[in-house]
């Protein structure tokens, strides 16, 4: 469960479905003899806004979504052994056709604004179908552990803004000499860190499974936008 406002109502929801539900379906797994189960976590773990993720990074949750993602980490984790394999997978933003989140809102916003600002700054992004063939690799191997798939290379939101106005066909103007005063702002102001701020997780803690398939970022854009 994600994307719903912050309320007690809905922490209380974040915890029943994202931490309960999934060690209880764990334990059932494992009661039946299951040797592999695999869990979608995510970045928002870290609490992050900007910044570079590495391995030695600790989880610092800020929001009710993030801390019922540890917390079920914790407890699938501690469920682990060597006949009952747990894989946790912390994904950034997720992207592609039928995907929810900070994606489709951009691309609206994209269709109605075609001027921009500029701003020199990098971002993790997983495109659906290379999460489903990490995902395929995963489950062929049965291993457990940590891991953190993401696209090959990471993505500025200057580039993600034109291949997102090419896939809809029309131009984009993204107006230069912002770029400071973005910077300052984005890890203050979550909307504008979430669009302009860097985030990223280093490119050596994605390594598992580089047989996994990609495609290039431009096509996974057109593939998103339908074009």
């Amino acid at each position: 469960m994600v994307h719903q406002r912050q309320t007690e109502e809905s922490a209380a929801l974040y915890q029943a479905v994202n931490c309960d539900l999934a060690l209880d379906v764990a334990g059932k797994a494992k009661r039946e003899g299951a040797g592999q189960f695999v869990y979608l976590s995510s970045m928002s773990v870290y609490g992050m806004v900007c910044g570079r993720i590495h391995a030695d990074t600790m989880p610092r949750p800020n929001t009710c979504y993030g801390q019922s993602k540890l917390e079920a980490e914790k407890g699938l984790t501690a469920m682990a052994d060597e006949r009952f394999h747990v894989a946790v997978l912390r994904p950034p933003m997720v992207y592609g056709p039928g995907c929810k989140g900070n994606y489709p809102r951009l691309s609206s916003l994209v269709r109605s604004i075609r001027l921009m600002p500029s701003v020199q700054n990098e971002r993790s992004m997983l495109y659906i179908d290379h999460l489903c063939s990490f995902l395929r690799c995963l489950l062929q191997s049965g291993e457990g552990g940590l891991f953190f798939p993401q696209n090959r290379e990471f993505v500025s939101t200057d580039a993600l803004l034109r291949a997102i106005a090419k896939g809809q066909g029309h131009g984009i103007l993204l107006v230069k000499g912002f770029d400071a005063l973005l910077r300052r702002m984005a890890p203050k102001q979550e909307t504008i860190g979430k669009l302009f701020g860097t985030l990223t997780y280093d490119l050596s803690m994605s390594g598992a499974f580089p047989e996994a398939e990609q495609l290039p970022f431009e096509q996974t854009i057109l593939l998103s936008e339908g074009a």
